[in-house]
C-alpha cells in the first residue's frame, strides 16, 4: 500500500506541475494573469502541495474528522467542491454546444474584441479576425462590425487594432463599422446592436468570436433582441486553452446569477 501511495502521490505532483506550466507560463508570456489563469495556478499549487505533504494534510483530516465541529467543516467543503464541481461541467457542457459552427452565409458580421498589444491584435484575436476575413471574402455584400474599447495596458481601442487589421488584409474600409467603447461582450453586443439599427444593416447576425465563448455570445444576442444570431468560432490555441476556458466559466455563470 505504501508503494501504491507513493505512485500516486508522484501522479498528482507530476500533473500539477504540468498544470502549473500550462496555466502559469501563458499568462507569463502575454502578461495578462486575468482570473483564468490564476485559478488554473492556484488549483496546481495545491495539487503539488498535497502531493508533498500528503502524510500531514490526511492526518490533520484524521484529527477533524474525529471532532463533531471538524465533521461538519469538512462536510460543508465537500459540498462546495461537489457544487463548484456541479457548476464547472455544466458550463462545459453548455460551451460545448456552443462551439459548432452554423454561420449563416448571409447577415451582419459582428467580432467581439479581445486583448490588443504593442505590435496589434493577439493571437486570439487575430484568428477571431481571420475567420470574419474568410467569411467577408465569401459573402462580398455583407459588412462587419468590431467590437472593443481600449483597456488597460492597452495601447489603442480594439476596434482600432481590428479596423486596421481587416483593411490590411483587403477588407474595404467601407464594410467595417466601429464600436470603440465597449468593455466586455454584454457592450460588444448592445452597441453593436446599435448600429445595426442606426445604419439600416442586415439584422439577422453572425457573432464571430472564440469557441469556448460562442455560448455566452450567443445567449446574450438572443436577449437583445437579434434576428437569428449564429456564431463563427475562431479556435483556440491548444496553450491558451484551459485558463480561457476556466476564465470563461466564470463569465457564464456571471450571466446565469447576475445578468
Amino acid at each position: 500500500m505504501p508503494v501504491m501511495i507513493k505512485i500516486l502521490r508522484t501522479l498528482l505532483g507530476t500533473a500539477g506541475i504540468i498544470l502549473f506550466l500550462w496555466f502559469f507560463v501563458p499568462g507569463l508570456l502575454t502578461a495578462h494573469f486575468h482570473i483564468g489563469v490564476v485559478t488554473g495556478t492556484i488549483i496546481s499549487i495545491l495539487m503539488i502541495i498535497y502531493a508533498v505533504f500528503a502524510g500531514q494534510i490526511n492526518r490533520f483530516i484524521s484529527f477533524l474528522w474525529s471532532k463533531a465541529a471538524g465533521k461538519v467543516l469538512i462536510f460543508i467543503v465537500l459540498a462546495a467542491v461537489a457544487a463548484i464541481l456541479t457548476l464547472a461541467i455544466m458550463c462545459m457542457v453548455c460551451m460545448g454546444r456552443g462551439m459548432k459552427k452554423d454561420a449563416e452565409r448571409s447577415g451582419t458580421v459582428v467580432v467581439l474584441g479581445c486583448r490588443v498589444y504593442s505590435y496589434g491584435p493577439s493571437l486570439m484575436l487575430r484568428a477571431r479576425l481571420d475567420e470574419a476575413i474568410e467569411y467577408l471574402d465569401e459573402v462580398p455584400g455583407s459588412v462587419c462590425i468590431v467590437c472593443g474599447g481600449q483597456g488597460k495596458n492597452e495601447p489603442e481601442t480594439e476596434a482600432a487594432a481590428m479596423y486596421g487589421y481587416l483593411t490590411e488584409r483587403g477588407v474595404g474600409p467601407s464594410r467595417i463599422y466601429t464600436d470603440d467603447t465597449s468593455q466586455d461582450t454584454f457592450e460588444n453586443l448592445t452597441n453593436a446592436s446599435k448600429i445595426i439599427e442606426e445604419n439600416g444593416l442586415d439584422e439577422k447576425c453572425v457573432i464571430v468570436t472564440s469557441d469556448y465563448h460562442c455560448y455566452r455570445a450567443l445567449k446574450y444576442a438572443e436577449r437583445f433582441g437579434y434576428r437569428d444570431p449564429s456564431a463563427l468560432p475562431a479556435k483556440t490555441l491548444w496553450w491558451l486553452f484551459p485558463s480561457s476556458y476556466i476564465r470563461e466559466m466564470y463569465g457564464i455563470l456571471e450571466m446565469w446569477f447576475l445578468n
